[in-house]
């Protein structure tokens, strides 16, 4: 599900613009959210078990995740850079892990370092692609756009943060806050969105694309939570390390853009410091 939110993000910000399709989509799914979990009932009540510090860092770091997406996807020149910030906005997988290291009592082993070195080189060669594969061109394709690259790296971080908190103060039998969260963001976005005076092209394709987005992402955000809240999270953040790989290829095919070489190697440079980072990573008790 995840794997498509990039190229779809991307379609819709080019009609409806950042804050208008923002807006649109997490307000819409977060009104899916409350309607599905109000109809299996107790949704109220079970809000009210979450704590407060789940409900306020958590909400704060979820809905600055979806505010810096969106605004990093529309800042993109052109839709080639969109995949260069989709593979960016994926070290999440790995931040998630790092993090785990304060928030959750891991332990890490020495191939964390490797690991790093891994996905920071992806990174490097994902930036760096159209021009020599040095600092120099890294640096000039970075000065290009680095509003968009530093936003789409907060996004990243911030998703990650939330991860870890989602997890560290989980209670289990609730509903999630997601819902909530969404719904909240959604209304923030669209107030900026009207301050702003954002213009939007309205059609049918744009719609649909919205509805499907609304749908994809109350779906997968849930379902994040949930194996966030009940599940192993350094597990579950590892076996979501093909995401990149998935999301390159969807943003292709529907955005209609070719992947150049030296993105497919920093995908699976990226692909592997996560997943190397997940084997450095053990209980803090453990032997």
């Amino acid at each position: 599900l995840w794997s498509s939110t990039v190229a779809l993000t991307r379609s819709i910000t080019e009609k409806a613009g950042p804050f208008t399709a923002a807006g649109c989509v997490c307000l819409l799914s977060g009104i899916m959210g409350i309607i599905f979990f109000g109809i299996k009932g107790g949704f109220i009540s079970q809000l009210k078990a979450l704590p407060l510090r789940y409900i306020f860092s958590g909400g704060t770091f979820f809905v600055l995740h979806l505010t810096v997406f969106y605004l990093a996807m529309s800042l993109a020149k052109n839709r080639h850079e969109v995949l260069q910030l989709g593979l960016i906005n994926y070290l999440w997988c790995f931040f998630t892990i790092l993090f785990s290291l304060h928030f959750l009592n891991k332990k890490a082993h020495l191939l964390l370092v490797p690991a790093t070195l891994l996905a920071m080189f992806g990174v490097f060669l994902v930036v760096a692609q159209g021009s020599s594969l040095t600092i120099g061109g890294f640096v000039e394709n970075l000065a290009k756009n680095p509003v968009a690259y530093g936003l789409i790296l907060a996004g990243a971080i911030c998703w990650a943060l939330y991860s870890n908190l989602s997890s560290l103060f989980a209670v289990h039998g609730c509903n999630s806050a997601v819902s909530i969260f969404l719904s909240a963001a959604g209304l923030m976005l669209l107030c900026v969105k009207f301050i702003h005076g954002e213009q939007s092209q309205w059609n049918v394709h744009t719609m649909t694309e919205i509805l499907a987005m609304s749908f994809i992402s109350i779906l997968a955000y849930n379902c994040w939570d949930i194996g966030m809240r009940k599940g192993n999270m350094v597990l579950i953040a590892a076996g979501s390390y093909l995401i990149p790989f998935f999301s390159v290829l969807f943003s292709c095919i529907y955005l209609n853009v070719m992947a150049g070489l030296s993105l497919w190697l920093g995908c699976i440079f990226i692909i592997a410091g996560a997943f190397m980072s997940w084997l450095s990573v053990t209980e803090k008790n453990s032997n």
